[in-house]
C-alpha cells in the first residue's frame, strides 16, 4: 500500500490520480513524504518542517519512506532543511529513498515569473507536475543500492520561461 503524506498540493493531486489509475499491487507499505512549506522559506518555518519530518521518520523508520526533495542550488533555509532531512532519513531508515526534483511548473517561481514578482536570470530546469509524479511512482518498487535519485527536467533560459509564461 502506498501512503501519500499530505497529498493536498499540486504534486499530491497528481500522485493521487496516478495511484488511483494503477491497479498493480504493492507488496510493502510505502510512504511518499512530499509535504513541505515551499512558499515560506524563513528559517523558523523550515526548521518546523524539518522537525515534523524527523518525527514522521521516527514513527515509520521500519517502513519504506520516499522523501521528495529539491535539486535546487540556491542557498536558502528551505534547501538547508531539505538536505538535513535527507541525511536524517538515510541515517534512521534502512529503506529510505530520496528523490530530488527540479523546479515544478506551477506555484512558486513560475507564478512569480508570470506576475513579474521576480526577474528572470540564468538557466531553469523545469518539470511538469504529472511528469514528476510519474517519476516518483517509478521508484515505489525500487529496492536498489542507490538511495539518492535526481530526476532531470528540461533546461531552458529563465528569460524564455518568463516570455512563455507571459504569452
Amino acid at each position: 500500500m502506498v501512503h501519500l503524506i499530505n497529498g493536498r498540493g499540486q504534486l499530491g493531486k497528481h500522485l493521487a490520480a496516478l495511484l488511483a489509475e494503477d491497479i498493480s499491487e504493492f507488496s510493502e507499505e510505502v510512504y511518499i513524504y512530499h509535504t513541505w512549506s515551499v512558499l515560506d522559506k524563513t528559517e523558523i518555518t523550515q526548521k518546523k518542517e524539518y522537525e515534523k519530518f524527523k518525527n514522521f521518520v521516527n514513527a515509520h523508520q521500519d517502513k519504506k519512506i520516499i522523501f521528495v526533495s529539491s535539486s535546487s542550488k540556491r542557498e536558502t533555509s528551505y534547501l538547508k532543511y531539505k538536505h538535513l532531512s535527507e541525511s536524517y532519513l538515510l541515517f534512521k531508515c534502512d529503506n529510505g529513498l530520496i528523490i530530488r526534483l527540479p523546479t515544478i511548473i506551477g506555484k512558486g517561481i513560475c507564478e512569480k515569473l508570470k506576475y513579474n514578482e521576480v526577474k528572470p536570470y540564468g538557466i531553469m530546469e523545469l518539470l511538469s507536475c504529472r511528469a514528476a509524479a510519474k517519476k516518483i511512482l517509478e521508484y515505489v518498487k525500487y529496492n536498489g543500492m542507490r538511495k539518492n535519485i535526481t530526476i532531470e527536467g528540461e533546461k531552458i533560459s529563465a528569460e524564455l520561461a518568463h516570455k512563455l509564461l507571459q504569452f
